[in-house]
Protein backbone atom coordinates (compact mmCIF):
# COMPACT_ATOMS: atom_id res chain seq x y z
CA UNK A 1 0.00 0.00 0.00
CA UNK A 2 1.33 3.20 -1.02
CA UNK A 3 0.64 6.23 1.41
CA UNK A 4 1.16 9.99 0.42
CA UNK A 5 1.90 12.79 2.40
CA UNK A 6 -0.78 15.27 2.41
CA UNK A 7 1.11 17.30 -0.10
CA UNK A 8 1.77 14.53 -2.56
CA UNK A 9 -1.76 13.72 -2.44
CA UNK A 10 -2.70 17.14 -3.41
CA UNK A 11 -0.01 17.34 -5.66
CA UNK A 12 -1.62 13.99 -7.37
CA UNK A 13 -4.90 15.79 -7.13
CA UNK A 14 -4.02 18.58 -8.80
CA UNK A 15 -2.39 16.56 -12.06
CA UNK A 16 -5.55 14.91 -11.85
CA UNK A 17 -7.52 18.59 -12.64
CA UNK A 18 -5.00 20.08 -15.39
CA UNK A 19 -5.29 16.52 -16.84
CA UNK A 20 -9.20 16.98 -17.13
CA UNK A 21 -9.12 20.42 -17.69
CA UNK A 22 -6.79 19.84 -21.08
CA UNK A 23 -9.22 17.01 -22.09
CA UNK A 24 -12.06 19.51 -21.50
CA UNK A 25 -9.80 22.06 -23.64
CA UNK A 26 -9.33 19.51 -26.74
CA UNK A 27 -12.69 18.45 -26.46
CA UNK A 28 -14.02 22.15 -26.82
CA UNK A 29 -11.39 23.14 -29.54
CA UNK A 30 -12.31 20.05 -31.46
CA UNK A 31 -16.41 21.21 -31.38
CA UNK A 32 -15.33 24.92 -32.32
CA UNK A 33 -14.40 22.89 -35.78
CA UNK A 34 -17.78 21.82 -36.08
CA UNK A 35 -19.38 23.96 -39.39
CA UNK A 36 -22.02 26.57 -38.90
CA UNK A 37 -24.15 23.95 -41.02
CA UNK A 38 -23.83 20.52 -38.76
CA UNK A 39 -24.82 23.26 -35.68
CA UNK A 40 -27.91 23.94 -37.74
CA UNK A 41 -28.63 20.66 -38.45
CA UNK A 42 -28.28 19.70 -34.98
CA UNK A 43 -29.82 22.79 -33.48
CA UNK A 44 -33.24 21.54 -36.03
CA UNK A 45 -33.10 17.77 -35.09
CA UNK A 46 -33.23 18.89 -31.43
CA UNK A 47 -36.19 20.84 -31.90
CA UNK A 48 -38.37 18.76 -34.10
CA UNK A 49 -37.04 16.14 -31.26
CA UNK A 50 -38.73 18.55 -28.19
CA UNK A 51 -41.49 19.78 -30.25
CA UNK A 52 -42.10 15.12 -30.73
CA UNK A 53 -41.99 14.85 -26.68
CA UNK A 54 -38.96 13.37 -26.89
CA UNK A 55 -37.45 12.87 -23.44
CA UNK A 56 -33.76 13.52 -23.24
CA UNK A 57 -32.95 9.98 -21.72
CA UNK A 58 -34.41 8.27 -25.19
CA UNK A 59 -32.61 10.71 -27.15
CA UNK A 60 -29.04 10.26 -25.41
CA UNK A 61 -29.68 6.22 -26.10
CA UNK A 62 -30.84 6.50 -29.30
CA UNK A 63 -27.47 8.86 -30.50
CA UNK A 64 -25.17 6.63 -28.48
CA UNK A 65 -26.24 3.39 -30.59
CA UNK A 66 -26.20 5.21 -34.20
CA UNK A 67 -23.35 7.27 -33.38
CA UNK A 68 -21.25 3.88 -31.66
CA UNK A 69 -22.92 1.55 -34.66
CA UNK A 70 -21.42 4.00 -37.57
CA UNK A 71 -17.88 3.73 -36.00
CA UNK A 72 -18.68 0.12 -35.53
CA UNK A 73 -18.84 -0.37 -38.84
CA UNK A 74 -16.72 2.36 -40.16
CA UNK A 75 -13.75 -0.21 -38.03
CA UNK A 76 -15.23 -3.52 -39.67
CA UNK A 77 -16.61 -4.16 -35.65
CA UNK A 78 -12.89 -3.24 -34.47
CA UNK A 79 -13.74 -2.55 -30.72
CA UNK A 80 -10.13 -1.15 -29.80
CA UNK A 81 -10.22 1.05 -32.89
CA UNK A 82 -13.58 2.24 -32.41
CA UNK A 83 -13.19 2.52 -28.56
CA UNK A 84 -10.06 4.92 -29.19
CA UNK A 85 -12.01 6.87 -32.08
CA UNK A 86 -14.73 7.53 -28.98
CA UNK A 87 -12.43 8.03 -26.97
CA UNK A 88 -13.59 5.76 -24.22
CA UNK A 89 -11.76 2.27 -23.02
CA UNK A 90 -12.38 -0.99 -24.75
CA UNK A 91 -14.00 -2.23 -21.52
CA UNK A 92 -16.34 0.44 -21.89
CA UNK A 93 -17.56 0.39 -25.00
CA UNK A 94 -18.00 -3.30 -25.06
CA UNK A 95 -20.63 -2.70 -21.88
CA UNK A 96 -22.17 0.20 -24.00
CA UNK A 97 -22.44 -2.24 -26.91
CA UNK A 98 -24.41 -4.76 -24.60
CA UNK A 99 -26.63 -2.10 -22.74
CA UNK A 100 -27.79 -0.45 -26.33
CA UNK A 101 -28.25 -4.05 -27.89
CA UNK A 102 -25.32 -3.82 -30.72
CA UNK A 103 -23.83 -7.21 -29.25
CA UNK A 104 -23.90 -8.51 -33.00
CA UNK A 105 -20.88 -9.87 -35.47
CA UNK A 106 -19.83 -7.50 -38.04
CA UNK A 107 -18.82 -9.17 -41.49
CA UNK A 108 -14.96 -8.70 -41.78
CA UNK A 109 -14.06 -7.52 -45.57
CA UNK A 110 -12.62 -10.28 -47.45
CA UNK A 111 -8.85 -10.02 -48.60
CA UNK A 112 -8.10 -9.95 -51.72
CA UNK A 113 -5.55 -12.88 -52.78
CA UNK A 114 -3.35 -12.70 -55.72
Amino acid sequence: MLVLSSQAAWEAEDITIVARSRFIKQREQKLSHWSAAVKDQLEALINRMIENGIQFPEAVSEFEKRFIQRLLEKNNGNQSKTAEALGIHRNTLSRKKEELGLDHHFKRRKRHTR
